[in-house]
């Protein structure tokens, strides 16, 4: 049995031991605390001796200024105490706004990005302007540190040091004003996206086309690599922004114009980059077993592999990155309902149009476009019934979108100058550089062909290459990007068509009405937009003089087909969506365009063209549609002047209802007259066919007295016009018939003779004989629709009642 002493000291030794356990533990722990915190030891310490080093610097500099003022006598001595206590009370200034700025600091990252991830987080941390302030407010405090120790070791300071001190402190103040702003911006998590911005527009403006990297392939996988890791950060950001609780939806539009403004830039520089650049990033693409080198085929087969992929340049990445980002803000933006932010969006969008056509991006341009139409489209489900402005006006625009590719391909058409192009780059070639160093060619599509004629100068010491063929080189590369924007265009139309379309069949008549208006803008820019690319066409093809070098065929004509087949359709889409919506808003006239009567005169405008064109087959669709529309028209105008009746003489608001059925006839006499001059009859079977749709479509007592009543109407009309100043129908009307006149003139096969007046048509047709025998002289002496009334109408209308012509004219034509 032990002893009471044995156990005495055994519990010593084993308290020593657990005693000694316990320094060790917590040595250890101190010892693994300080490894994990060893990474911000060293920014600690790293940051303290840049600091250190930098104020020990600008303390030695100022140090030699101060002694040599004071050796000059320039300047005193400063009191040591006095100065002592200045800095001491800056420097607690500075601490006091050190600890202010953490705080505040603080506050925010709690608020907004406790929960973020990691690279969002880094972000906050290291914002370029925070870590900016944070930095001269330390190494103010190092410097004014380094003051005072040098006045305790009695060293003489004079005013340079001083000045330094009192700017300095000024600025700390001022850098916190800064960061207060800075920290508040950065409360939304959108403005982390600063830093990026700005270095991803250094490096596109700046850095990528410096003729120092751009054929330096290091320089260019560099600028890739740190560009990839921005936009990721980018997507993160948008990520995570994208959340009704973080971001206000004004903060994802800026954020979303940023990154057009990048594109915007980056497309202006892009062209001048080599297409094998490494600055593009790889994509692997399956190969094609009927396209595959035979080689490579019989390997396959022989070990059971399939075909092994290709890598080519993705020289979209940029773009569809940025792209994607945007599209993924557009896709919240319309979850959200938010129409107005998407529409002030397409309104930025419209601005790269121009840089997208000038520099070859209008396919690219166009994708995206489409891309918004048809998420438009799919969005058109979640429209509650009532109208939503804001909806309907990303609709509109959608169409100016479009409208503008036809403005700016005009534009470029117009503008491109073949021979300032050509001789730009033969002017580089001449210079015998490397292709990488020659701007005008390193971007371009046949640069093999461009480096064979580099290679003869070098060998032959001279451009052996005539001129003309390199111009035939430009001007063929050339056509095929105007053959491209024919592409763009027609494909825009069609798109646009299509859009108006599935409008039109949800029965969403107001937004019908717009989209389905523009088509006569698209036709008037259309029309300009051909005209300047045949003559453009004309120069390009002068210069296609070896024709063993094959071209593509012209689309021009491609799209002239479309547009012709697709305004085929316009009119009677128009007639009912704009009727429609006239008659459920038929007391609201002001508070929306007057469709009805756009559609009216549109139409009858595309009716003279027809006439003209000699199309009966759509004179006939055209016909038919006014016919339709003329009685709600003018009930329609009828309305509005007795609204508005003490505005306008009597005499005036009669002759302004009785327009619609007054031109309605003399766009069929027109058709009348032109048929009998090319001895066509079925123009006139077309008009009394057509007209049968007002007279016959009630039983005949009702057809009798409503011929009686628009007969009455004309005769009444044609009393006052002589009381009535001249008025825009006036304009518009003498305009058609000037129009059919001419066309008759350039187009009519006649024979004529001169009597002791004029000039006489000889003619078989009893109805140009009695109507118009000198048009060549005078045109019509009358209104054409004299000639529906007397055609259409009479034959309706008791003797009595029926209508009489100016000059009697239809009393000839019974004879």
């Amino acid at each position: 049995m032990r002893s009471a002493i044995y156990w005495s000291i055994r519990d010593k030794i084993l308290n020593f031991i657990f005693y000694i356990k316990k320094i060790r533990l917590k040595i250890n722990s101190k010892w693994q605390l300080s490894k994990e915190y060893k990474s911000f030891r060293n920014i600690l310490f790293a940051r303290f001796i840049s600091g250190a080093i930098k104020g020990f610097v600008l303390a030695l500099l100022l140090g030699i200024v101060d002694r040599i003022l004071l050796n000059f006598s320039v300047t005193t001595i400063i009191e040591s105490n006095l100065l002592g206590d200045v800095i001491l009370g800056e420097l607690g200034v500075a601490g006091v706004i050190l600890g202010l700025y953490c705080s505040n600091i603080s506050s925010v990252y709690s608020t907004r990005y406790a929960n973020a991830p990691e690279k969002i987080a880094i972000a906050f941390q290291y914002d370029h302007l925070t870590v900016r302030s944070l930095d001269v407010i330390s190494s103010f405090i190092i410097y004014g540190t380094i003051i005072l120790v040098e006045l305790l070791l009695n060293y003489k300071v004079s005013w340079a040091t001083v000045s330094v001190l009192i700017i300095w402190s000024i600025l700390v103040v001022i850098y916190f004003g800064i960061t207060g702003n800075r920290i508040y911006q950065l409360s939304d998590v959108f403005r982390l996206s600063d830093d990026a911005h700005l270095y991803l527009e250094r490096v596109i403006s700046k850095n990528l086309k410096h003729k120092i990297y751009v054929s330096d392939n290091s320089y260019q996988v560099y600028f890739r690599k740190v560009t990839s890791n921005r936009i990721e950060l980018l997507k993160i950001i948008q990520k995570y922004g994208c959340n009704p609780d973080i971001a206000d939806n004004s903060s994802v539009f800026n954020f979303m114009c940023k990154n057009l403004g990048l594109i915007n830039k980056y497309w202006s520089i892009k062209q001048g980059l080599p297409k094998d650049s490494l600055w593009f990033r790889k994509k692997s693409k399956y190969q094609q077993w009927h396209l595959a080198d035979n080689i490579e085929v019989l390997v396959a087969l022989d070990t059971g592999t399939p075909l092994s992929t290709k890598e080519e340049a993705d020289i979209y990445w940029f773009e569809n990155e940025l792209m994607a980002i945007n599209k993924t803000c557009v896709n919240y933006l319309i979850k959200e309902k938010d129409f107005e932010t998407v529409y002030s969006y397409l309104v930025v969008l419209d601005k790269i149009c121009q840089s997208a056509i000038k520099y070859k991006e209008a396919s690219y341009y166009l994708e995206h476009l489409d891309w918004i139409n048809n998420i438009i489209q799919k969005s058109i489900e979640i429209q509650n019934k009532e109208e939503n402005i804001s909806f309907i006006a990303v609709v509109e625009y959608i169409s100016v979108l479009y409208l503008n590719i036809i403005l700016e391909s005009r534009d470029y058409i117009k503008t491109l100058d073949i021979d300032k192009i050509s001789k730009s780059i033969i002017d580089g070639i001449d210079t015998g550089k490397s292709f990488n160093s020659i701007e005008t060619i390193r971007g371009r599509r046949d640069i093999d062909i461009f480096k064979k004629i580099l290679l003869e100068i070098n060998v032959e010491k001279q451009r052996i290459t005539p001129v003309w063929l390199i111009k035939q080189y430009v001007a063929k590369e050339e056509f095929d990007y105007v053959n491209l924007l024919y592409d763009v265009v027609k494909e825009g139309i069609e798109h646009i068509y299509f859009l108006s379309n599935i409008i039109f069949e949800k029965k969403m008549y107001y937004e019908a009405c717009i989209l389905i208006s523009k088509f006569y803008k698209y036709e008037s820019e259309l029309t300009i937009f051909l005209e300047f690319a045949k003559q453009l066409e004309i120069k390009l093809f002068s210069c296609h003089i070896d024709s063993e070098d094959s071209w593509e065929e012209s689309r021009l004509d491609e799209l002239k087909e479309k547009f012709r087949e697709i305004k085929q359709d316009i009119p009677e889409m128009y007639r009912k969506c704009s009727s429609i919506f006239t008659v459920k808003n038929w007391d609201r006239e002001g508070e929306f365009p007057d469709f009805l009567g756009e559609c009216f005169n549109q139409i009858s405008r595309d009716t003279i063209e027809a006439i003209v064109n000699s199309d009966k087959k759509q004179f006939k669709k055209n016909f038919e549609i006014i016919t339709q529309i003329m009685p709600l028209y003018q009930e329609y105008i009828r309305l509005y002047f007795s609204k508005n009746k003490n505005s306008y003489r009597k005499e005036y608001v009669y002759y302004m209802i009785t327009c619609p059925i007054v031109e309605w006839a003399q766009l069929g006499g027109l058709g009348i007259i032109w048929g009998e001059f090319f001895n066509d009859k079925e123009w006139s079977e077309i008009v009394k066919e057509t007209s049968e749709i007002i007279f016959q479509n009630n039983n005949e007592e009702n057809s009798k007295e409503l011929a009686i009543q628009y007969t009455e109407y004309v005769n009444l009309r044609n009393q006052l016009r002589l009381m009535c100043f001249m008025n825009s129908r006036d304009l518009i009307e003498d305009k058609w018939n000037d129009y059919v006149v001419n066309a008759i003139k350039n187009t009519a096969n006649m024979e004529t003779e001169n009597t002791m007046f004029e000039t006489k048509i000889k003619t078989d047709s009893k109805l140009i004989k009695v109507f118009c025998p000198s048009i060549l002289d005078d045109g019509f002496r009358t209104n054409p629709s004299e000639l529906f009334w007397v055609i259409c109408v009479n034959p309706l209308v008791p003797e009595e009642k029926r209508f009489h012509s100016s000059f009697s004219w239809e009393k000839k034509l019974n004879d």
